[in-house]
Order: structure tokens, then C-alpha cells, then sequence
């Protein structure tokens, strides 16, 4: 059963659309979706990334009630916290904030301001996706320790 965020992204994003990263401008493509998540091709070499399901279903979650939450923090693992960038390193994915920033405001889901530092918060016509959006109860450890704000991504990663 597709998930609301899924169902978001399926209507209102068809496989194959350019986007560009707020910050840097860097062109990627939205590929597929797969039964994993949404794949992206990145850089000039078209690698492929995916952003897997439960971590999207989980950013309304994340991001309602935060107002602006940067896409990523200082290099300092203390202070980097909240951030988008933490979220998608407590799914283990390899896909910048700013392409899963870019791709979530093509599906309305939030709005973005593109001046350094780069920030997103929830869109009002999202907001039912965090309310309503039925919680599988599996989130990861550092999912949980992210929306209490006890969050510490690990020092290497920084």
C-alpha cells in the first residue's frame, strides 16, 4: 500500500524530470520509482540514488511544526542536528539535501528558500501529510533521536 508522500510524489512527479539543487544548481534527474523508493541519476555520470519510501514518509513527520530547517548543518556533528542532511544519514541514504529538497518542492511538499543557507519547511497543503500519514512504528534510532533533538550523526559522516 503506497504511502500519502508516495501517492504525492506519483501525481505530481513523472519519471524522467530535470531538477537542479537549490545551492549549488547541480542538474540531476528523477529516473523511476522502484518498490525501494524514488531513484535519482546524479552527476555527470548519471549515478543512480534512492531515496528509499520510508524515509519520505517520515519528512512530514520530521519537518512539521520546525518552521526553516536548514538542508544541512556546520561540519560540527554537535551542531548539525535537525537538519535534512540528518534525516536522510538516519536512512543510510547517499542523496544530497538539496536534491531531495529540490524534489520535494516539485511535489508541493515543501517550500524552499534558496538563499544561503539553504532552508525548507513543510507546505501548509502538505500538512495533512503529517498528520494523517499512518506511522509503520519502525523508524530508526535515529529518526526518533532526531525529533526529540538529541541527534548526533556520527563524527566521520561530518
Amino acid at each position: 500500500m503506497a504511502g500519502l508522500v508516495e501517492e504525492r510524489l506519483r501525481n505530481k512527479i513523472k519519471p524522467g524530470k530535470k531538477l537542479t539543487t537549490p545551492a549549488r544548481n547541480s542538474p540531476f534527474k528523477m529516473t523511476a520509482f522502484s518498490d525501494k523508493g524514488v531513484v535519482l541519476s546524479v552527476g555527470e555520470r548519471a549515478a543512480r540514488a534512492t531515496l528509499p519510501w520510508p524515509c519520505l514518509e517520515a519528512l512530514p513527520r520530521f519537518l512539521v511544526g520546525r518552521g526553516w530547517v536548514p538542508l544541512s548543518g556546520a561540519f560540527d556533528p554537535q551542531t548539525s542536528s535537525g537538519t535534512l542532511e540528518t534525516h536522510l544519514l538516519a536512512y543510510g541514504s547517499t542523496v544530497s539535501p538539496g536534491a531531495l529538497a529540490a524534489l520535494l518542492e516539485a511535489a508541493e511538499i515543501v517550500e524552499l528558500d534558496a538563499e544561503r543557507p539553504a532552508k525548507v519547511r513543510l507546505s501548509p497543503d502538505a500538512t495533512e501529510l503529517a498528520t494523517a500519514s499512518t506511522s509503520t512504528g519502525q523508524f530508526s534510532t535515529g529518526t526518533r533521536k532526531m525529533q526529540e533533538g538529541k541527534y548526533r550523526p556520527h563524527p566521520g559522516r561530518g
